[in-house]
């Protein structure tokens, strides 16, 4: 069977914000065919992003400068990504192999949560290690490439994780069918179904199973739960508890990603 081609749910998002961009008035029609490939399928970013605009780096791709400085911090951001990823990602899930290995039936409660945690954090140190070279490739080529992830296990919310996490597929998201689609404009039940339409659509981004259906119904429930009890003043109070919750959470909701067989 035919294999999809690689990066193509980065570069079609890519295409679609410039179509929209252009049809908008917000960024000139690019007529440089070597310029506009350049941006859709530039490799640093090909495999995990960061997605982005046309408008945001088009004058990098116009008038690159390449600097001995440029070419340093590129080279630190790069050595800095490749650790994260070979030496964190790829040793921390070796506990989550070896329970896949084993059998979920065969392990304990505790070392089911430690084994969640661990596949937590090979996921975080691997999609910020790719995000990491990727701005550090395009740094040393003179393009500026946006920030991906902004300590998003520091967050107190779910909602806020995801403000911090792949940051750059939120603000398309978030650009082009949320605030389109009335954002938080047009009542309480709106945004709501606004929020569904939008968590639906991340979850078909990332997979077409039953699996990303359901953590993207999960987090969506959660993001909505949030927005009700935010109105409790006692909750801003809390400085432990959201942390705790945020902890438990987002490893149940990887879950969903790593165990793609529901009834497992």
């Amino acid at each position: 069977s035919a294999g999809l081609p690689l990066g193509i749910s980065f570069y079609t998002f890519q295409i679609l914000s410039y179509q929209i961009d252009v049809y908008r008035g917000e960024v000139s029609r690019e007529y440089s065919f070597l310029k506009f490939a350049t941006y859709v399928i530039m490799f640093p970013k090909l495999i995990s992003g960061p997605i982005t605009r046309y408008g945001d780096i088009s004058d990098s791709l116009t008038e690159r400068t390449f600097t001995v400085r440029g070419l340093e911090d590129g080279m630190k951001l790069f050595i800095l990504g490749l650790a994260a990823k070979v030496l964190l990602a790829d040793r921390v899930g070796i506990l989550w192999h070896e329970v896949q290995v084993t059998g979920f039936e065969s392990i304990s409660t505790p070392l089911a949560w430690l084994a969640a945690i661990a596949y937590s954090m090979e996921i975080y140190f691997d999609f910020w290690g790719y995000s990491l070279m990727a701005m550090g490739l395009g740094r040393m080529m003179g393009i500026e490439l946006p920030a991906n992830f902004r300590r998003p296990y520091m967050a107190r919310s779910v909602r806020d994780f995801y403000r911090r996490w792949h940051m750059t597929l939120g603000q398309w998201f978030c650009r082009y069918v949320y605030i389109p689609l009335g954002g938080s404009r047009q009542g309480e039940l709106r945004t709501i179904f606004n929020l569904l339409v939008v968590w639906m659509l991340t979850a078909f981004w990332h997979g077409a199973g039953w699996n990303f259906f359901c953590w993207g119904g999960l987090l969506w429930i959660c993001i909505v739960l949030e927005r009700q009890l935010g109105r409790l003043k006692f909750v801003h109070k809390m400085k432990v508890l959201p942390h705790i919750y945020l902890w438990l959470v987002i490893p149940m909701s990887w879950m969903c990603f790593a165990i793609t067989d529901l009834s497992q």
